[in-house]
């Protein structure tokens, strides 16, 4: 709907991480005439320390030959 109205957009990829769980998700990146800002449609809300981009194929691939777990989810210190 951005690229629509003319508005530059990106779609952004990785994992939502909320208390002990992750999940693969995505959000968009708009040009908002000075910068890209993030922002999660699925709770309308800015893109913040929860949102963590990766390539979701690239680590479940690692993930599903034992080369890559994940440990823990927490707050960035």
């Amino acid at each position: 709907l951005l690229r629509a109205a003319g508005v530059p957009a990106e779609l952004r990829e990785g994992f939502a991480a909320s208390g002990q769980e992750m999940v693969a998700h995505a959000w968009v990146a708009y040009h908002n005439g000075t910068g890209f800002r993030e922002i999660d449609p699925t709770s309308g809300q800015a893109v913040g320390s929860g949102h963590l981009p990766a390539a979701v194929v690239g680590v479940v691939s690692l993930m599903g030959l034992g080369e890559l777990s994940i440990v823990e989810v927490g707050p960035v210190e």
